[in-house]
């Protein structure tokens, strides 16, 4: 399947696959050229998230940002419907780790990754798309 995916190698450094990365001091933006634009990953040593959308994609107007240590990612959908209705982020990732999750700036859920086991998280998706912010303390 189709990803976006930023990886720190250790030989070649922050590397994206499938799409293109800047690097501004501590922040990474990678913009989707995957041909799909529904999934994205973040990978290092020591942690791992995958984050996949079930019905819509990322926005081709903006990059998913994220800091080199995968504390927080931001990234806007596009709601190809036009009406507002229930979708899921599918979400795999280090197990233990956990991270809150932001619609539109106001926090909707706390989530906790169970290493390569799915786990689905559902949200309302406004009508007009909306920017999702996951992070960690």
């Amino acid at each position: 399947m189709a990803l976006t995916i930023i990886v720190n190698n250790p030989l070649f450094v922050w590397l994206a696959y499938g799409g293109n990365l800047k690097i501004s001091n501590e922040i990474l933006e990678v913009i989707p050229a995957d041909g799909v634009g529904i999934r994205f990953g973040f990978g290092t040593e020591s942690s791992r998230i995958v984050a996949g959308l079930n019905r819509h994609r990322l926005s081709s107007k903006g990059p998913v940002f994220t800091d080199k240590m995968g504390k927080s990612f931001q990234f806007t959908v596009d709601n190809i419907t036009g009406r507002e209705h229930k979708i899921q982020l599918e979400l795999t990732g280090t197990a233990g780790t956990i991270y809150h999750m932001k619609i539109n700036g106001k926090k909707v859920k706390t989530i906790r990754l169970e290493g390569a086991s799915e786990l689905a998280v559902d949200f309302v998706m406004p009508a007009y798309g909306c920017q999702i912010t996951l992070f960690r303390n």
